[in-house]
């Protein structure tokens, strides 16, 4: 699952389809960090992060990878 957050609450969320792992959001425009979570990264409790914040535009899109980085 993977979660768009602005000002410190969940705005958005959706889960990860498909073998690459693709989503899609739909967000008013703002500013957003991405984050999420896998059953398959740390039994599901390990958090996995955007590379980087965005900002959506209004009519505007965004793309961001969401990364389960191992340790």
């Amino acid at each position: 699952t993977v979660m768009a957050i602005s000002n410190g609450h969940v705005v958005a969320s959706a889960s990860v389809t498909g073998q690459m792992g693709g989503f899609e959001l739909e967000v008013p425009p703002g500013r957003y960090t991405l984050t999420g979570r896998s059953p398959k990264y740390e039994g599901g409790h390990g958090v996995c992060n955007g590379y980087k914040a965005v900002t959506v535009k209004p009519n505007g899109s965004a793309y961001v990878n969401v990364l389960c980085e191992e340790k």
